[in-house]
C-alpha cells in the first residue's frame, strides 16, 4: 500500500517550491464546527421566521424552482435570496433585532449592507478561531506549526478568520483585493468569496454568485502563476464541489499540455476520515 510521504513527497521536491494550501468550509467545520452553508441559513432563517415551518415552506418553494439534489448552488442562491427577502422586512423595525442595529446599523444605511450579510457575520464571528474543538486540537497544532515553516500560502472561500488568525498571514478580504494585487508574496490569504471581518465582501446570495461566475477567469488568471509554481493542497473540498471545478477548468483552458501534465502530479485533495487520505 502506498503511503502518503511516497504520494507527496516526490512531487513536493520536483515542484522545488512551497505549497499552497486551497482550504474550503470543510476545514472550518471540522476544527471550530461552523455551519455549513445550508446550516448557516437555518440559522438565519430561525432568528427572520422564528419557527420552522415557515422555513419548511420557504425550502418547498426554492425547490420547485431548483430540483436540490440536481442544481444545489442555483437551488441555496435561490433559498438565501429569499431567506434575505423576509429578513430585510423585519430586521430594520423588529425588537429581536435591536442589538444588531445598534452595533451594525451604520453597515445597513451608510455602506447598504444587506442584513443578511450583517447576520451572517455577527452568527460566524461567535465561533472563536482560538477555541479549536477538543478532539481536534493537537491535530489542529501540528498543522498551524507545519504551516508557519513549510506553507507558502492560502486560498480560501471561507468567511472566517481560522486560517489568519492560526497563521499570521498578509490577508486579503475579497475578489476586488486580489484582482489588484500586483505580485504575490509568501505568507498570503487571498480569500476570494469576502470576510466576516467586512460583510459588505460576503459572497453567498445569486447577485454575488453571478459576480462569482462573471469574475471567474479574472480570478483564475491571478491564481494561474500560484497553481504553475506551487503544489496545491484542497483542504476541506468534495471533489464535486461546482466552486472548484470551475476555477480549475478556467485554470486548465489557460495552460499548454506540458503544463497540464506537470500541475496534474501537484494537486491533492485531502480528505478526513479515520485517517487522513490524500487523492492525486
Amino acid at each position: 500500500m502506498t503511503t502518503i510521504e511516497e504520494k507527496i513527497l516526490p512531487s513536493l521536491k520536483e515542484a522545488d517550491a512551497l505549497p499552497f494550501l486551497f482550504v474550503g468550509s470543510g476545514f472550518t467545520k471540522r476544527y471550530l464546527g461552523l455551519p455549513t452553508w445550508e446550516n448557516l441559513i437555518d440559522h438565519i432563517a430561525d432568528l427572520t421566521y422564528g419557527n420552522k415551518f415557515q422555513l419548511a415552506a420557504t425550502k418547498n418553494e426554492a425547490n420547485k424552482l431548483y430540483d436540490k439534489s440536481r442544481n444545489y448552488n442555483a437551488y441555496m442562491t435561490y433559498l438565501t435570496d429569499l431567506v434575505s427577502n423576509d429578513l430585510d422586512k423585519v430586521w430594520y423595525t423588529n425588537s429581536r433585532f435591536a442589538d444588531s442595529r445598534q452595533k451594525f446599523g451604520q453597515l445597513a444605511t451608510d455602506e447598504q449592507v444587506p442584513p443578511l450579510k450583517i447576520e451572517i457575520a455577527k452568527y460566524i464571528k461567535s465561533f472563536d478561531p482560538s477555541h479549536i474543538l477538543n478532539d481536534r486540537q493537537d491535530e489542529f497544532s501540528a498543522l498551524k506549526n507545519l504551516a508557519e515553516r513549510s506553507v507558502a500560502g492560502v486560498i480560501t472561500t471561507n468567511y472566517d478568520t481560522l486560517i489568519e488568525s492560526a497563521f499570521k498571514f498578509e490577508t486579503y478580504s475579497s475578489q476586488e483585493e486580489l484582482l489588484f494585487h500586483t505580485k504575490y508574496d509568501l505568507g498570503e490569504v487571498y480569500k476570494i468569496h469576502g470576510s466576516v471581518n467586512f460583510p459588505k465582501t460576503i459572497m453567498i446570495n445569486s447577485r454575488d454568485y453571478q459576480e462569482i461566475n462573471e469574475k471567474h477567469k479574472y480570478i483564475s488568471a491571478k491564481l494561474l502563476t500560484i497553481f504553475v509554481e506551487h503544489p496545491i493542497f484542497f483542504l476541506g473540498y468534495s471533489l464535486e464541489d461546482e466552486d472548484i471545478r470551475n476555477i480549475l477548468f478556467d485554470i486548465q483552458m489557460g495552460l499548454t499540455p506540458e503544463q497540464l501534465e506537470i500541475i496534474e502530479k501537484r494537486l491533492f485533495f485531502v480528505s478526513w476520515r479515520k485517517w487522513i487520505e490524500v487523492n492525486i
